[in-house]
């Protein structure tokens, strides 16, 4: 009985530290699955990390998992946690979601203006060069510009809001006016935008952009404009 009196209240004290333990210890085994592809959705189901999943869908970075019976999206970041997938597809569903650092840009704006450009990123920046053409009539004018853009503001994986600016040189056609010069004189101009991009599909982007441009003349003529424009990103 002496034995058992001094067994007893240690046992009682490592049944205390094991009950306590294990809500974390669950609470590491189980992953989390959205309702939908951003943090901002709930989670509505939990997963182990040996249960076979599968992806049926992916938007951005989200992939939509299943395992036949529920289903919900889990980030790219987080697919390493599932041990199922093995490292051979999860290394596949990463690089999937991860499209290179170009862009090609095409678009119009409301000032009878097309244009088309490509991007490139370069540390937290992204370079980028765009040329402009412009018809009135049967003349015309151009803008080749090139700056940098940067990313000010996302909204999920959905929509992102960057703000550019950029140097070009500008030139009337025969007969335009638009920058107030001759015809072949080159003028020097300063631009700055604003645009708001939804990311559509992991390589496709549709955007709208208002931009003012400078003409660094005497006149110091200031063109407004608003643009929608397509990105694919390569």
């Amino acid at each position: 009985m002496h034995f058992r009196g001094r067994t007893w209240p240690f046992l009682q004290i490592l049944m205390v530290f094991l009950l306590a333990a294990s809500p974390a210890q669950a609470e590491q085994d189980y992953i989390p699955l959205r309702s939908g592809p951003s943090e901002a959705f709930p989670v509505i189901a939990e997963i182990t990390p040996d249960l076979k999943v599968r992806a049926i869908k992916r938007r951005g970075s989200w992939f939509l998992l299943t395992d036949e019976r529920k289903q919900g999206w889990l980030h790219a970041d987080q697919l390493y946690r599932i041990t199922s997938l093995g490292s051979d597809q999860q290394s596949l569903l990463m690089n999937i979601s991860r499209p290179g650092k170009t862009r090609l840009e095409a678009g119009f704006s409301s000032e009878n203006e097309v244009f088309a450009g490509v991007s490139a990123f370069f540390r937290d920046y992204r370079l980028y060069g765009r040329y402009t053409h412009a018809s009135t009539g049967s003349s015309g004018w151009s803008l080749a510009e090139a700056g940098l853009i940067r990313t000010f503001a996302r909204m999920g994986d959905s929509f992102s809001f960057n703000w550019s600016a950029g140097l070009g040189a500008g030139q009337d056609e025969d007969g335009n006016r638009h920058w107030h010069t001759e015809k072949d004189t080159i003028v020097p101009v300063a631009s700055v935008s604003a645009d708001a991009v939804w990311h559509a599909e992991q390589r496709f982007e549709i955007g709208v952009r208002t931009s003012w441009q400078l003409a660094i003349t005497e006149e110091r003529q200031n063109y407004p404009a608003v643009s929608l424009f397509w990105n694919l990103r390569l």
